[in-house]
């Protein structure tokens, strides 16, 4: 090779065990912490209004398995326009939520989402007829 010089290697046999020690130790706390170390994380870093923001999110997914599993278990769903706006309202205040969750929280954010809010609202209640 023109103008480079080949530098030879040398590697410390201490040096390797240390490194993958190392690297058995950081696999294992990634392993054995997953989900202690993500709530942990989400806990410290995470500020009130988005915990709020989260678990209504929690909550609309529960209405929504709710619905679905009456709907498996009863096997009818007479008046399937109740069923389908019962079901399109919590997908999309989830949808909401998320971009608002995303967006951050000023009044103009806050008053788009009420205004989205109550649209979704109207258009379910007739709808549902």
């Amino acid at each position: 090779m023109k103008g480079k010089k080949a530098t030879k290697a040398t590697t410390n046999p201490e040096s390797v065990q240390s490194t993958t020690t190392n690297k058995s130790k950081v696999a294992l706390n990634e392993d054995g912490l997953s989900i202690e170390g993500f709530w942990g994380h989400y806990s410290s870093t995470t500020d009130t209004h988005t915990k709020i923001i989260d678990l209504f999110i929690i909550y609309l997914v529960a209405i929504l398995g709710c619905q679905v599993f009456y709907r498996l278990v009863v096997g009818d769903d007479f008046p399937r326009n109740a069923f389908v706006s019962g079901t399109f309202c919590p997908i999309g205040v989830i949808v909401l939520l998320v971009i608002l969750r995303g967006r951050g929280r000023n009044l103009r954010q806050l008053g788009e989402f009420f205004l989205a809010s109550l649209v979704l609202f109207i258009t379910a209640i007739n709808f549902a007829g």
